[in-house]
């Protein structure tokens, strides 16, 4: 743990380089986070062959800041939801295509962001 007057990139950096002196690197290690720029940075620098993955919760609340229609809320979440759900590519290709078109251009954004 750490405390620090702001999360950026060179703080997360110092964190996980203090981090990777106390972690075995001969484990897998997968990061999971909200997808702060400082942490993404910082996983990828020092941590370099990890696996970052993104908080699921923490993408269906920047898909909510991301859709502004009140309207579209309910069912652009019910989409992601099925997104996330789907059991295989198809199920994927055909919930991710009626999320594209249900979620315009908010909708690609937000799946542009969580790329990162």
């Amino acid at each position: 743990m750490a405390v620090v007057s702001v999360e950026n990139v060179e703080n997360w950096s110092w964190f996980l380089y203090h981090l990777k002196k106390v972690i075995n690197e001969d484990r897998n290690l997968v990061f999971m986070s909200d997808r702060h720029q400082g942490l993404i940075s910082g996983v990828h620098d020092v941590f370099p062959s990890a696996y970052h993955s993104y908080c699921y919760l923490h993408m269906e609340q920047n898909l909510l800041s991301t859709v502004k229609s009140k309207n579209a809320h309910i069912s652009i979440v019910e989409l992601f939801h099925r997104c996330s759900r789907a059991s295989n590519v198809h199920e994927f290709q055909v919930a991710h295509s009626k999320f594209l078109q249900v979620g315009g251009a908010a909708a690609v954004t937000f799946f542009e962001r969580q790329t990162l």
